[in-house]
């Protein structure tokens, strides 16, 4: 059973659900703890809204390039390693990777994610520039 619906649905102990309705309050109690323990992000989102938009458009990035690219997968979700929650992260918004099934060729898919009220000049600008970055490779030279 996936852990969600457990948290939600399940009785923890198999008696919970034959005993008087007290314990199962009190199951329903440490499910919902648990439920708030796992999924407390308050303390990890960033406090700007220009950094949560941010971190926002990589998030969806991620997920368009996974449901809508023609194949390529973004397995790399970075936001998990981010230093503080308050920093932009470094590098490369998202990386997609597509392994032609004849050849098993790999192709990579650069992606700069940007999140703004308004599509610019300036942005679109910002964005090929973040593109064409390390002459558009997606690994830095040494």
């Amino acid at each position: 059973m996936p852990l969600l619906a457990w948290i939600t649905s399940s009785p923890s102990t198999p008696s919970a659900s034959t005993t008087n309705s007290l314990n199962a309050e009190s199951d329903a109690d440490n499910r919902r703890a648990v439920a708030d323990q796992l999924f407390d992000v308050g303390g990890k989102l960033p406090t700007t809204k220009a950094l949560r938009s941010g971190d926002l458009g990589e998030i969806y990035a991620t997920e368009w390039i996974d449901a809508h690219s023609g194949g390529y997968h973004a397995p790399i979700k970075r936001l998990r390693w981010k230093d503080h929650r308050n920093m932009a992260m470094r590098g490369d918004d998202v990386i997609g990777i597509f392994q032609d099934a004849d050849t098993k060729r790999l192709k990579f898919l650069k992606t700069e994610a940007k999140s703004r009220v308004t599509l610019t000049a300036q942005v679109l600008a910002e964005a090929r520039a973040g593109l064409h970055k390390d002459g558009g490779l997606t690994l830095t030279r040494r």
